[in-house]
């Protein structure tokens, strides 16, 4: 069921190929596969609502998940490309610009939830999905249905 990265009608000028992504899904499984199975403990998986910079997708604010490996971002939706994470942020609009009294970026915690391999493997037992499991991202995820199991 492909059902992330959309929210209704939000998103009806974005191309069909960019909707409907499984990136929960991917995330949730490249931290089972190398966090439970090989024991990498130090990997997390990342849910954030992300508003690109550039690209098809420049100024959609949408919800998206990959996992870090230290200052390593893996983008599982994009065949577990590895990118620097200062630069995935920045070009995810996930950094707040510098300011006279801090010339460093801040990343905007508010719109970033991470969860440890232990947490992930939990949550999805509990839930019974591979996420989101914050209600933060209830407006970017698309309403599935009566027989959907995140419905509230």
């Amino acid at each position: 069921m492909s059902w992330y990265k959309e929210a209704n009608d939000k998103y009806d000028h974005i191309p069909e190929s960019n909707k409907g992504g499984d990136c929960f899904t991917d995330a949730f499984e490249y931290i089972f596969q190398e966090g439970v199975l090989k024991g990498k403990n130090n990997l997390v998986i990342v849910h954030a609502i992300i508003r690109p910079l550039m690209g098809e997708l420049a100024g959609v604010e949408f919800g998206h998940a990959w996992v870090e490996d230290g200052d390593t971002i893996i983008d599982t939706s994009r065949n577990n490309e590895q990118i620097e994470k200062q630069n995935y942020y920045l070009f995810a609009g996930l950094l707040e610009m510098p300011t006279m009294e801090s010339q460093q970026f801040k990343i905007k915690t508010n719109k970033i939830k991470t969860y440890s391999v232990e947490d992930a493997k939990r949550l999805a037992v509990e839930h019974g999905y591979y996420g989101p499991w914050d209600n933060q991202f209830d407006d970017y995820v698309l309403d599935r249905g009566e027989d959907d199991p995140n419905k509230h």
